[in-house]
């Protein structure tokens, strides 16, 4: 919404916007990516589009260790009916154990609802589903499987990556399945506009690691996404 307020100093008008929407949620002042009071300018400046989007209607599904669904700032907006867990092999993708923490967290981020209680997605009237795999275990046949996934949902995040130079090559014929899932999700998905793919750009560059080592991330198909500090360091 934008509030039209007359400038008495001149003529005409001064188009003042306000965000309408300001969270109640415990935890949404405390969380500097959306709004950073401590140095203004180092968050993502989503708050003022929230009176007119929200995210609503877009499908977002989060490739890692599964989600609790259960959590009250995720319930809400979760798709049970796409949900798929490839540890299992069932279309249940629940993080069932104790160190599956990781993807409830990054669903959290992409789309806790507002009024759900703690904190506040970036988009918190998205949808969201699991799609959960395990880390360090399973080989590339579980990937394979949730990179085929992705092209039932209209967004697919992935914030995981490969260790060591080079290890998720496409080029190699045990990541033929991945490559050319990817690929089919950013030409079938959303309706044929092709499914968004974000990838992480990973934790390791003072190890000397780079994204551009990796396929996942430097595929021309897939967006490689960073990260930065509160002071944006």
């Amino acid at each position: 919404m934008v509030d039209i307020k007359q400038d008495q100093e001149s003529e005409g008008f001064t188009y003042v916007i306000t965000p309408q929407v300001i969270p109640g949620d415990s935890g949404f002042g405390s969380q500097w990516h959306l709004v950073n009071t401590s140095y203004p300018g180092v968050d993502v400046n989503v708050t003022t589009v929230w009176d007119d989007y929200q995210g609503n209607g877009v499908v977002v599904g989060v490739v890692d260790t599964g989600i609790d669904y259960n959590h009250p700032d995720l319930n809400a907006n979760y798709r049970f009916d796409l949900d798929y867990d490839a540890r299992s092999g069932d279309s249940d993708s629940y993080a069932s154990a104790s160190d599956d923490n990781h993807g409830t967290t990054v669903a959290g981020v992409i789309g806790a609802a507002i009024g759900g209680g703690s904190t506040v997605g970036i988009a918190p009237g998205a949808d969201i589903t699991g799609f959960r795999i395990g880390f360090g275990t399973g080989g590339s046949g579980q990937t394979d499987t949730q990179m085929q996934n992705m092209a039932t949902v209209d967004v697919a995040n992935n914030s995981w990556g490969y260790n060591g130079f080079f290890t998720d090559n496409f080029l190699y014929s045990s990541f033929a399945a991945s490559a050319n899932a990817i690929e089919n999700a950013v030409a079938t998905g959303r309706g044929g506009l092709g499914t968004i793919i974000t990838f992480s750009s990973g934790n390791s560059r003072q190890e000397g690691d780079n994204v551009n080592y990796h396929s996942f991330g430097n595929s021309q198909h897939t967006i490689a996404v960073g990260a930065i500090s509160i002071t944006g360091s």
